[in-house]
């Protein structure tokens, strides 16, 4: 029989920084049998998701902004209301990479008597805490210019410090000592793969209050974004091509494609870099590549005149 609580754990971290990884090695590693995950995606289609299929679980995905702005908190309030009447014991909730969570104890606590009489159960949320992935490689250049990183530190109870693969020791070491200046009660992992154990988590996230504040997270803020309509057949080397042509001014591209031997092929691109890999296993639905700018201006002629150059048709690229 369910309990009367549901854990609920916030996954947070930039684009890019490696949250579904994170959430893939926890599942694959330990019992999730009753576990929930709530996956919410800037763009206006979902690809994390589709990475965690195959797991059995019950997943929702809420797209096309953040979980924290006026725009989609009414979704996610229903959303948790709906996770209420699952089996299961754990949710986790997948932030955008762009997600201010500066308010997440206080939505909670402003939506308790709603979902208990809207919908009419005793179920409720037991907030444990924050976890934050942050990009060991990307870190340093966008601390100073992206508000919403730095909260989702501030905001944390454990900082995972990934990718330290591809820094050098020193350079680790400066991430992690401003790290401890944003927050210096989280305890600090560093890994590569995201790899971190349960049992770091059940030590660090047991419910203990961070300071309450106002996400930053608006309508009025938004930056650019736009999905590609990949149904067609697409050479691997005239994708990268076109994709190396845009990527400069992108925070995050990623999505699928086929070639015309029906093969898939997953993108995974940050910032400037951009890696292209055959797909691991059946990824269901529709072929999807989302486009996350750095900057609010229109892209969408720029983005067009790339492809037409590269694949010389028209652009199947729609602004969100």
């Amino acid at each position: 029989m369910a309990s009367n609580f549901v854990d609920l754990y916030l996954i947070s971290g930039f684009l890019g920084s490696g949250k579904t990884s994170f959430l893939k090695y926890l599942l694959e590693s330990g019992e999730h049998s009753r576990t929930g995950i709530i996956v919410n995606e800037f763009g206006s289609t979902g690809v994390d998701g589709k990475l965690l299929t195959g797991y059995d679980l019950p997943i929702l995905e809420i797209n096309n902004g953040s979980i924290f702005c006026a725009c989609l908190k009414g979704g996610f309030v229903k959303s948790l209301a709906a996770f209420l009447s699952q089996p299961i014991d754990r949710l986790f909730v997948e932030a955008s990479g762009l997600a201010d969570p500066s308010s997440m104890e206080k939505m909670l606590e402003e939506t308790e008597p709603f979902i208990r009489t809207r919908y009419r159960t005793e179920r409720r949320y037991r907030y444990r805490g924050s976890i934050c992935i942050v990009d060991a490689v990307r870190f340093r250049k966008l601390s100073d210019t992206m508000v919403a990183m730095n909260s989702q530190i501030q905001k944390s109870n454990l900082v995972v410090l990934n990718k330290i693969d591809r820094v050098t020791r020193e350079e680790a070491d400066q991430v992690a000592l401003r790290l401890e200046e944003l927050n210096p009660d989280a305890e600090i992992v560093r890994t590569t793969y995201a790899r971190v154990p349960e049992g770091v988590i059940a030590r660090n996230l047991h419910g203990a209050e961070k300071t309450i504040a106002e996400s930053s997270n608006t309508c009025e803020n938004r930056i650019f974004s736009g999905v590609f309509d990949l149904d067609g057949e697409y050479p691997p080397d005239e994708m990268e091509r076109f994709l190396k042509k845009i990527c400069a001014g992108s925070l995050r591209i990623k999505g699928f494609f086929r070639d015309k031997d029906g093969n898939v092929y997953e993108v995974n691109g940050v910032g400037d870099e951009i890696e292209i890999t055959e797909a691991a296993g059946e990824i269901p639905g529709a072929m999807d590549l989302v486009y996350i700018s750095a900057h609010q201006e229109d892209e969408t002629e720029a983005i067009r005149e790339a492809w037409k150059a590269v694949f010389g048709t028209d652009c199947p690229f729609e602004r969100d």
